[in-house]
């Protein structure tokens, strides 16, 4: 016998009445009994969302099947809704990928879990509800909503199971730059903002589930000493093995991308598209997977790779950081592929050395006597300007100042102090 739940929507009223029919003093009897109702109900179980990332070399990835009709119908596995949150759902068409190449959605894909993406790739998405899975004959489908807070745009999606009765479901969205119109069935994204999707089960409101992917995260070269951005600063990346400036790509995945960038300046590709960077920010959008090295060659009042310790960088304001341990400290490192380069590069400030001498006019002198004296400062770095100097001199027990005597560079100073110029 087949278990009807399996089948049967849940929420169903199943109403059930028996009935007696007899024979009582030769006349037929039907009695019927009162009516039992059961509604239909899902064991409730938590959910799961997590995004995934097409890989084109399919390194490091597993082949995962983007749920198809039993069929194997070419209508794609996720649909959106059309012109408002409640309209109709619409299937979406082949996604493309940076650099022109049109996914078959159709067959297996090499996905793998990322937390961060590229601009104008597809993002996909994988939710786990097991009570889900209702008809245990047929592919089931739930509804998500992908958005970014940043250009506001906002799509619901309707994911297909990856196979009859698993309880996995698995679709995508294309993602575009912005402008784009909410429930057009892209979504537009923008560089160093947030992918949201947002999942609560129709049949549990208390069972929900979100996940968060960075879109093109920007690397930052920072202070080590006050964590604030530091504009200027060269910041090339090269390949690791040859020492020649890496190949880089932009966001379309073809266009040339410069190699060597000035942290908060902007950028051009050969295709003509401008990248502007905040403060302190620099980004290689698209690099194949290898070994690298980051040069950062920051201005004169700082060096690089910097000397203080993770833990120390990872407590200032803005932390946390993007740090490797050897992406951000100069050394060679692996770029797998898939997600996006995302290094922020600590650099130190150089502190200038101050030598201070202090010369008297006489050795002995009686009481009464006025004595000259010279207090000279120099700044022993030959890079760094000591700014904002400040000399604070105290005058031996038994001596007494002389008001109008004090003279700085040649000139007067007010009495009794006086902070100096920068020193260079």
């Amino acid at each position: 016998m087949q278990n009807a739940s399996a089948v049967t929507p849940p929420g169903t009223v199943i109403s059930n009445t028996a009935n007696a029919a007899f024979t009582f003093d030769g006349a037929d009897r039907d009695s019927p009994s009162n009516a039992a109702d059961v509604t239909v109900a899902v064991g409730s179980t938590p959910s799961e969302v997590r995004f995934l990332q097409y890989l084109p070399s399919g390194q490091g990835a597993t082949g995962t099947r983007s749920g198809q009709g039993a069929t194997g119908a070419l209508s794609g596995p996720t649909a959106c809704a059309t012109g408002s949150v409640t309209g109709e759902f619409a299937p979406l068409k082949n996604p493309t990928y940076p650099g022109g190449e049109i996914l078959d959605i159709t067959g297996s894909l090499p996905l793998i879990a990322t937390r961060r993406f590229h601009q104008g790739e597809p993002v996909f998405i994988e939710l786990t509800d097991l009570d889900q899975s209702l008809d245990a004959t047929a592919l089931d489908t739930v509804q998500i909503t992908v958005s970014d807070a940043k250009t506001r745009d906002r799509e619901v999606l309707q994911l297909s199971e990856t196979d009859m009765d698993t309880g996995v479901f698995l679709g995508f969205i294309q993602s575009v730059p912005p402008p784009s119109e909410p429930f057009d069935c892209e979504l537009a994204i923008s560089s160093d903002t947030n992918v949201n999707v947002d999942y609560v089960d129709p049949f549990d409101e208390a069972d929900t589930s979100v996940a968060r992917a960075l879109v093109d995260p920007l690397g930052i070269v920072f202070d080590s000493t006050t964590g604030a951005p530091v504009e200027d600063a060269s910041v090339a990346i090269v390949d690791a093995l040859t020492g020649q400036p890496a190949t880089v790509f932009g966001d379309d995945g073809v266009s040339r991308f410069p190699a060597t960038l000035t942290s908060g300046g902007s950028a051009t590709d050969s295709g003509g598209t401008v990248y502007q960077f905040p403060a302190g920010g620099y980004r290689f959008p698209f690099l194949a997977p290898g070994s690298y090295r980051i040069e950062a060659t920051p201005s004169d009042a700082y060096a690089a790779p910097s000397s203080v310790p993770v833990p120390e960088l990872q407590a200032l304001p803005g932390a946390p950081f993007a740090l490797n341990l050897d992406a951000s400290f100069g050394d060679d490192f692996a770029l797998n592929a898939g997600p996006p380069l995302n290094v922020d590069i600590p650099v130190d400030p150089l502190i200038g050395t101050l030598a201070l001498t202090k010369i008297a006019t006489r050795e002995q002198v009686a009481i009464g006597d006025f004595v000259q004296y010279r207090l000279e400062v120099s700044n022993t770095s030959a890079t760094v300007t000591a700014a904002a100097v400040v000399l604070d001199d105290h005058l031996p027990s038994g001596f007494r100042y002389q008001e109008g005597s004090a003279a700085i560079e040649g000139g007067c100073g007010p009495n009794p102090w006086s902070p100096l110029a920068a020193i260079a």
